[in-house]
């Protein structure tokens, strides 16, 4: 990125770990300030098998969706919404047409896609946005599915903010 000259800094952290992932978050926050965007991709995608047990189904859960809902109830600040802020939140069409294959992110995706839908009007009232994009295929399968074509479905929800969600 230094053709641009635009400092990038990574910070690792586990989102299925709620308290320290928040003590990191602050910490980042301190360093530079409230974020005007969350960029929430996270998803366990390996298939199920018949043996699945209800621990997995959970650990998959605490990783794609409460960890979601974590961050959202971090960015749920008086900085935040004065910024405007954004939420963007990667969906995925097993939350419309589920799968048994891939059942627990069958079943993440769907808890996400109504964790939107429901947040909507609640943050909206308060100026921050939250929207989702279904990608409703596999991620560079082909032309469709490129991630920049992806990331400008993103960009139209952010910039448009006139509906919070995308079926791609």
């Amino acid at each position: 990125m230094q053709k641009k000259n635009i400092v990038v800094e990574t910070q690792a952290a586990d989102v299925s770990d709620f308290e320290n992932f928040a003590k990191t978050f602050e910490k980042l926050v301190e360093k530079f300030g409230t974020p005007d965007v969350l960029f929430y991709n996270v998803g366990i995608t390996s298939p199920a098998d018949e043996n699945i047990s209800t621990k997995d189904l959970v650990e998959h859960y605490i990783a794609d969706v409460a960890g979601a809902f974590n961050c959202v109830k971090l960015l749920d600040t008086k900085d935040f919404a004065e910024k405007h802020g954004a939420i963007l939140i990667t969906g995925g069409g097993l939350a419309i047409t589920p799968y048994a294959d891939y059942l627990p992110l069958s079943m993440d995706k769907a808890a996400l896609r109504a964790m939107v839908q429901a947040l909507t009007p609640v943050l909206n009232k308060k100026n921050i946005y939250i929207g989702t994009v279904q990608v409703t295929g596999v991620i560079g399968s082909n032309e469709k599915f490129l991630p920049k074509n992806i990331a400008e479905e993103f960009w139209k929800l952010y910039d448009k903010r006139d509906t919070n969600e995308i079926i791609y």
